[in-house]
């Protein structure tokens, strides 16, 4: 025979359903919270250079300007910079003024150089460069030996060049 669950079964149902519902919603606002102080520091442009001395990762996904300000250079505390989806062509010198960066990532932006400045960012670990315009890479670039990982994929690069910088920098490694 059919069975027709009683108004007290669906109730119940439902109400288990709104249980869950509202335990999910409860751990989706404790993973935030939990999760929230791990994005501390983090910017947009306009709030870095308001207060600098508090910006440590500065993400600028979809950057509009084809240069940085020069202001970038009061970001001393910064340690990542991520700049990507840009129209960036050019960067300023006073990059090289970011000595605590680590993390340097100028992806998918329209730059066919980089300013010899970089060369002063000693704590810089990582430099990611991929899907730009670079055809040619800097010969400086050799003697950043605390680099660890150059990722270049994406750029217009003869092969023999990449090759050549995997033999200057054995000790860092090259993606391309």
């Amino acid at each position: 025979p059919l069975r027709i669950p009683s108004l007290t079964a669906v109730w119940s149902n439902r109400a288990a359903d709104r249980s869950t519902a509202q335990a999910l919603l409860s751990l989706g606002t404790l993973f935030f919270v939990a999760i929230s102080p791990l994005f501390a520091g983090e910017h947009d442009l306009a709030q870095a250079l308001y207060a600098p001395e508090q910006v440590q990762r500065l993400f600028l996904p979809g950057w509009h300007g084809e240069t940085l300000p020069g202001e970038i250079q009061t970001l001393q505390e910064a340690q990542v910079l991520v700049i990507e989806r840009s129209p960036l062509r050019l960067l300023p010198p006073q990059i090289g003024e970011l000595t605590e960066l680590t993390v340097l990532v100028l992806r998918q932006t329209q730059l066919s150089g980089l300013p010899v400045e970089i060369i002063r960012l000693s704590q810089l670990r990582i430099l990611d460069i991929s899907d730009n315009q670079l055809q040619k890479l800097p010969q400086w670039l050799v003697n950043m030996g605390q680099l660890r990982e150059i990722r270049l994929k994406g750029n217009p690069l003869a092969p023999g060049e990449v090759e050549t910088l995997r033999k200057k920098m054995p000790q860092t490694k090259i993606l391309f």
